[in-house]
């Protein structure tokens, strides 16, 4: 049942990945982090995870990277039947690392980029298309802050059973 939204996990995750901008502004923690090279899929795919964070804690595998994004599936998921399927993706990071060149703010920036490339968005593991829902701050802890996105998979009008995810 729930293997297809595995799969749109890492779906998600791949797209995210395939963006320099969200590449760089993930590794380099310093303002000037978008004119650099960007840093290669295997140098940032665990700054990308998926599982649920709820508080950044002194053993979190989180605890020592400066700006993540977090995968998962928003609570209104299990408290509204009627939602078919739905991702919610965080953007965070360090608040001393915020801000970089050109008054881009990191955690904003990565967040413009997931929703460009994920709204309206095919997912091969789920019937349907992903549409951006709207987005919520976000606090880990009281130094890693950002942004929380919510996308919906909405029917395309074509084969499949959203509620078989």
């Amino acid at each position: 049942m729930y293997r297809n939204l595995e799969k749109g996990f890492y779906e998600i995750r791949n797209t995210i990945l395939q963006s320099e901008t969200i590449r760089k502004a993930l590794y380099y923690n310093d303002k000037e982090a978008l004119s650099k090279d960007a840093p290669s899929f295997a140098d940032v795919k665990d700054y990308v995870v998926v599982r649920p964070i709820v508080e950044i804690y002194a053993d979190s595998l989180e605890k020592d990277i400066s700006s993540f994004i977090a995968i998962g599936i928003p609570e209104s998921r299990f408290q509204n039947p009627s939602i078919r399927a739905s991702y919610k993706i965080s953007s965070v990071s360090e608040r001393t690392l915020w801000e970089m060149d050109d008054n881009r703010l990191r955690p904003l920036t990565m967040a413009n980029e997931i929703i460009k490339l994920l709204n309206g968005k095919k997912l091969n593991g789920v019937a349907g298309k992903l549409e951006f829902e709207g987005f919520n701050e976000v606090y880990f802890n009281t130094e890693m802050v950002g942004y929380t996105m919510f996308f919906e998979v909405v029917d395309e009008g074509e084969g499949g059973d959203l509620h078989e995810f």
